[in-house]
C-alpha cells in the first residue's frame, strides 16, 4: 500500500512522529528507509519538532567507582518530573573517563576529554570531542590537536546551526581559531582576530538561535558577551553595562530563557544582589533587567547555578551538607517567592551540567562510534582508529 503514497506525504507523516518510532519503520521496507536515513529528512525532521522543552540534565553518580555519564530528561513544565534515560554509552563515551560537557544543541551533546589512548604516535596535546545522540544511541569522535594543552589555554564551543543542521565545534587554543562542521568533516583556521585572542573565556556557553554565546573576559577589564555565527563563521562581541557589572567579587552566568539571551550576575558568599539580564544582541548596550534577587537566601549561597528554566526559576547545585565535597544535589529556586525544592537528582559534586534538550535523528547517517581525524581523514572506525600510526590511513567508507 505504501507504493501508492507519495513520497511527500510519507515525509508529513514521519516527522510528525516520535524518535522511537521513526526508527522503528525503517524496518519496513528498503525505501523507508532511504527516505528517513536521508539527509533530507533529518533536518526537515528536526526542523518540524514542537514537542514541549525538556531539560538534559547530565551528571555522575556518586554511589559508583568508575561513574559514567547519567542523563536524565526533565520536562519544562510546573510538573517538573525528571525522567531519566539510559542509553545504551557508546563505546567512545564510555572511553571519556574522566569527561566534561561542552554543550548541548538539538538534541546532540558534545562531551570532550584527553585522547583514551595516548601513546608515541599520538601527541599528548590531542583531545577528543564526542557528539552523542541520546536518543538515537549514536556516537561521533572528532580528534582535537592543541599548540598547548594546559588549563585555561584552549575553549571548546559546541552547537547545531539550525539552518543547515550541522553541528559545529569552535575550538581557540593559543591565539588560534578554528572550527569544524560534520558537513565538511574537517577543521578550517578563521582569519587572526586580535580582539578575541586577548580574551579568556570561561567554559560555560550557551546556544541561541544560530549563535554560540559565552561571557568572556579582558584582564582588569569588565567582561564581554561574546557570541560566535554558525552561518558566517564570524565573531561579534557586546559590552556589559557598567551598573551590572560594578558588583563586589561578581559571577557572571550565560544561559537562556525561552530562546532569549540571559545574564546572571551572582555572588556565591551572600554578597549584593543578583541580578538576570535580557540581552538583545541586535542591539547595541541593549539590556533589560528581567529581575532582582535582594538579600539572597542562604540556602542558595555557596551554589552554581547551572541555568534556567522557561519559567525564569534558577536552577542550581548545591553542595550536600552531610556528604560533604563528594555530593551535590539539584535544586530548582524560584525567585519571586523565594521557594527552593529538590528535583530529586544526586551527583558528584561538579558533574552536573544542564542543556536544553529535543528529540532529534541528527547523526542518524553517521557510522556509529566513526572517528573523524586530522586533515579531513574519516569517518574511521573506532577500533581500528585506536591503533592508526601516522603512515597507516585506513578509511572505511
Amino acid at each position: 500500500m505504501s507504493d501508492y503514497i507519495p513520497s511527500e506525504i510519507l515525509v508529513e507523516i514521519f516527522k510528525r512522529l516520535p524518535v522511537k518510532s521513526v526508527l522503528q519503520l525503517r524496518s519496513v521496507s528498503k525505501p523507508w528507509k532511504s527516505l528517513i536515513d536521508s539527509s533530507e529528512f533529518i533536518a526537515a525532521y528536526g526542523a518540524h519538532q514542537t514537542q514541549l522543552q525538556s531539560l538534559l540534565v547530565t551528571y555522575k553518580d556518586p554511589e559508583s567507582e568508575q561513574p559514567d555519564e547519567t542523563y536524565a530528561s526533565l520536562v519544562d513544565d510546573e510538573t517538573f518530573v525528571p525522567q531519566e534515560i539510559r542509553p545504551t554509552l557508546p563505546l567512545l563515551a564510555k572511553l571519556l573517563r574522566p569527561s566534561r560537557v561542552i554543550g548541548s544543541s538539538h538534541g546532540l551533546v558534545c562531551l570532550s576529554a584527553n585522547d583514551p589512548y595516548q601513546n608515541d604516535h599520538k601527541p599528548l596535546g590531542r583531545k577528543m570531542a564526542v557528539l552523542c545522540n541520546p536518543s538515537i544511541r549514536k556516537s561521533v569522535g572528532v580528534t582535537v590537536h592543541l599548540a598547548i594543552d594546559m588549563p585555561k589555554s584552549y575553549v571548546l564551543g559546541f552547537g547545531v546551526c539550525p539552518i543547515t543542521s550541522d553541528p559545529t565545534i569552535l575550538k581557540i587554543n593559543v591565539g588560534v581559531v578554528e572550527v569544524f562542521t560534520l558537513r565538511t568533516r574537517s577543521w578550517r583556521v578563521l582569519s587572526y582576530n586580535p580582539q578575541i585572542n586577548s580574551l579568556k573565556f570561561p567554559r560555560r556557553q550557551v546556544v541561541v538561535g544560530r549563535f554560540i554565546y559565552f561571557v568572556a573576559y579582558v584582564e582588569k577589564e569588565k567582561p564581554l558577551i561574546v557570541s560566535f555565527d554558525m552561518t558566517t563563521h564570524e565573531f561579534r562581541t557586546k559590552d556589559i553595562p557598567d551598573s551590572f557589572a560594578r558588583q563586589p567579587c561578581p559571577y557572571f552566568s550565560i544561559s537562556k530563557v525561552s530562546e532569549a539571551l540571559v545574564v546572571l550576575k551572582y555572588n556565591t558568599m551572600g554578597m549584593g544582589d543578583w541580578a538576570v539580564w535580557i540581552v538583545d544582541d541586535g542591539v547595541p548596550n541593549s539590556c533589560t533587567k528581567l529581575f532582582t534577587i535582594s538579600n539572597v537566601p542562604r540556602a542558595i549561597c555557596l551554589t552554581t547555578v547551572l541555568g534556567f528554566t522557561d519559567r525564569s526559576e534558577l536552577l542550581i547545585e548545591r553542595q550536600d551538607d552531610v556528604a560533604g565535597w563528594r555530593k551535590s544535589s539539584l535544586f530548582v529556586y524560584e525567585p519571586c517567592s523565594q521557594h527552593i525544592d529538590d528535583i530529586g537528582i544526586d551527583g558528584i559534586q561538579g558533574s552536573f551540567s544542564v542543556g536544553y534538550y529535543m528529540e532529534t535523528l541528527l547523526l542518524l547517517d553517521q557510522p556509529d562510534s566513526s572517528v573523524y581525524v586530522e586533515n579531513g581523514v574519516g569517518p574511521m572506525d573506532f577500533r581500528l582508529w585506536i591503533n592508526l600510526l601516522p603512515d597507516e590511513v585506513l578509511v572505511i567508507k
